[in-house]
């Protein structure tokens, strides 16, 4: 698992991110268990409960909802069709793509 960068790196991560997997700084093929240990190591360093002033709060609250959006908008297109694959630019292949047909 890579290691979690500086609070004020994972902000900039997240705030300018375009899509789900640049939130989560994996990359667009990660599989399930990387999705989710991104998520995970992220998560327990921006929670609003660990902000360390009131200030913070606000920040970190916005930026671990839209961790949360990205970590569901990853891991929900699996569980709806897991044969479901996504492209660099996040299109979704249909499974018989790959075949030729």
């Amino acid at each position: 698992m890579a290691q979690v960068a500086s609070l004020q790196t994972l902000y900039l991560q997240i705030e300018y991110a375009n899509t789900p997997s640049a939130v989560l700084g994996v990359s667009e093929n990660a599989s399930e268990t990387e999705v989710h240990d991104a998520y995970r190591a992220i998560a327990l360093k921006i929670h609003p409960d660990k902000a360390p002033s009131e200030n913070l709060r606000e920040i970190h609250t916005s930026r671990f909802q839209k961790l949360q959006a990205a970590h569901v908008t990853l891991t929900k297109a699996r569980e709806i069709n897991p044969y479901v694959q996504t492209t660099s630019r996040n299109q979704v292949l249909a499974p018989w793509s790959q075949c030729g047909l």
